[in-house]
């Protein structure tokens, strides 16, 4: 009898033939289930269409459409939708955004509350429209609705248990002991089941509340200061105190998006993603923008606008930190230097807004205001506006004259030699009020008998 040879190689082949078993395919682990859902203001960057939030066990979120598509939600709470768009157009979508040094130069300066006069203009007005929104819909106090607590119910234990001791005298049997255990236990089970139906009510009502709420966008909201003061003007309100807003931001930066995130801890949904193309937003979805010395897209605005939805949108005067130019100009700022105002631009962004019919300007408010500004304020306003990044090419030829000309400028500086000193600057505002017209679609024309 011939024996078959075993060789090393054979032996190999063999094992692999074992290991790999091309009859049943790899199948993938099921997705995580998630453990809460809720609303979500943002449009799908692949195909537009609708998401909600997703809560998961481990601690993370996303963002997800019915079609699947699915963008994670960072730690601090924002989702980059500027990233997932260059699925849908093709390459990598990417915008020129503030650095993180910039955000947190202006973060530190609007703390300091320098530009609080115009904060407060700009949320007055939009909590007005609100009011009269909330007020219009007669759901204006719906705080009352929003908070349903489960209902009280009475225990069957108790009364099983007097019926009996009335009933009879006599010591109760092993069997109708059993009895009423179970009938207690049915109880239990009873009022479990009518808590978790409650509850899970009161979940599906507020979520049909948030879907109906309004919609407050800032397009281009920078590390939130902006919509976080029309957030504590609601919330100071005693009619609309504690009613269902929602509030949400955009900008191109990742570090603004993540501080806007970090202040406004949850009161608003934060993105990343450009202003000035296409807005992750449904058509016609945004009850108010708000558009704060950023630039914004008025084709976009026109169609995510609800009719009769308003843009605010706030800019600087001429008159805007003109003490500080002259200051520049002088050399009196040790070395530091700013851009020229702008002319003319009220003028502009009213052209802007109405050239194409879509918006008409309702209201224009002017704010100006002093303030006492330390040498360490006024590196902040250079370090987070436009002038940061023309800063940045000057450096190197700051740095060689820096130790001939340091003596020089401590003397003509208007903060001292010790820099303690504060000076006197002037903060002109202009905001404006576009309200967007009714399309001309919506509009039913009259017969020729009428």
């Amino acid at each position: 009898v011939r024996r078959a040879t075993v060789t090393p190689n054979r032996v190999a082949r063999t094992e692999t033939r074992r290991a790999v078993n091309f009859d049943e395919p790899e199948i993938a682990p099921p997705p995580p289930t998630p453990t809460s859902t809720t609303h979500s203001v943002f449009a799908c960057p692949t195909c537009g269409a609708s998401t909600r939030r997703f809560s998961y066990d481990s601690g993370a979120c996303s963002v997800r459409c019915n079609a699947g598509h699915t963008v994670d939600v960072a730690k601090e709470g924002h989702v980059n939708l500027l990233a997932a768009q260059s699925q849908r157009g093709g390459r990598k979508k990417s915008a020129t955004g503030d650095t993180a040094a910039m955000v947190a130069a202006r973060g530190r300066f609007l703390d300091n509350g320098h530009y609080l006069n115009a904060g407060e203009a700009v949320a007055g007005g939009v909590v007005r429209y609100l009011m009269g929104v909330l007020g219009g819909k007669g759901d204006g106090d719906a705080d009352a609705d929003t908070e349903v607590s489960p209902p009280e119910f009475d225990t069957g234990a108790t009364s099983y248990e007097n019926t009996s001791q009335n009933t009879s005298t006599q010591k109760p049997s092993a069997r109708a002991k059993r009895l009423a255990a179970n009938v207690a236990k049915s109880q239990v089970v009873k009022q479990r089941n009518a808590r978790a139906r409650s509850v899970t009510q009161s979940a599906i009502d507020l979520e049909l509340l948030k879907r109906k709420a309004p919609v407050v966008v800032d397009f281009g909201c920078g590390d939130g200061w902006w919509l976080e003061r029309i957030v504590d003007w609601l919330n100071q309100s005693s009619t609309h105190a504690n009613c269902l807003v929602n509030f949400a931001g955009l900008d191109a930066s990742p570090a603004a998006s993540k501080a806007a995130s970090r202040r406004l801890q949850g009161n608003a949904q934060v993105a990343v993603g450009d202003a000035q193309r296409d807005l992750p937003f449904a058509t016609a979805s945004v009850d108010v923008g708000l558009s704060v010395f950023a630039p914004r897209n008025v084709e976009e605005l026109s169609r995510v606008l609800k009719p009769n939805g308003i843009v605010v949108v706030a800019s600087p005067n001429e008159t805007h930190l003109n003490e500080l130019r002259e200051m520049s100009t002088k050399g009196q700022l040790d070395g530091s230097t700013f851009l020229k105002a702008a002319t003319n631009k009220k003028a502009k962004v009213t052209e802007q807004m109405t050239k194409d019919g879509w918006f008409q300007e309702v209201e224009c408010v002017e704010v100006t205001q002093v303030m006492r500004l330390t040498k360490n304020d006024v590196a902040d306003i250079l370090g987070m506006g436009p002038s940061a990044f023309h800063a940045k090419n000057e450096t190197e030829k700051e740095k060689e004259n820096e130790n001939e000309n340091e003596n020089e400028r401590n003397d003509d500086s208007v903060f001292g030699a010790g820099g303690a000193n504060r000076v006197d600057v002037t903060n002109a505002f202009v905001i404006q009020t576009f309200r967007r017209k009714q399309p001309a679609s919506s509009v039913v024309p009259l017969s020729d008998s009428e």
